[in-house]
């Protein structure tokens, strides 16, 4: 994959910066949804959405796109999952889920701080 290096005045662009902005919102902003996106997944294709999770993600959103449209949709180099079908997609990110011993949600996932202000 390729890695541009940050400048001086940049944030790195490497997995260890992600799962700690990820873990650092979490602790900040403990009733939100935060996604553990493709791009982490393209940055680390073993684990890097497991690894989201464990550090603070709550969301994933699998890319259901026909494969033909995913060719023109690339808005990084690399990205993951770009010849899937969605339904290895889906099986590949249910498989994941399921080794953290975590169940996947049916529902719409709304927040929960939204859940509780529509509570009050």
């Amino acid at each position: 994959m390729l890695m541009v290096e940050a400048g001086t005045d940049q944030v790195p662009n490497d997995t260890t910066t992600v799962l700690k902005a990820l873990a650092l919102t979490r602790l900040l902003c403990p009733s939100t949804n935060i996604p553990s996106t493709t791009a982490l997944a393209t940055l680390d294709p073993a684990s890097g959405r497991a690894n989201g999770l464990l550090r603070g993600a709550n969301v994933i959103m699998p890319n259901v796109t026909q494969p033909k449209y995913r060719e023109l949709y690339q808005i990084y180099p690399g990205k993951a999952g770009l010849h899937e079908t969605a339904d290895i997609t889906t099986a590949r990110i249910r498989q994941q889920i399921e080794s953290l011993g975590r169940s996947i949600g049916q529902g719409p996932g709304t927040s929960p701080a939204l859940l509780r202000r529509d509570e009050a």
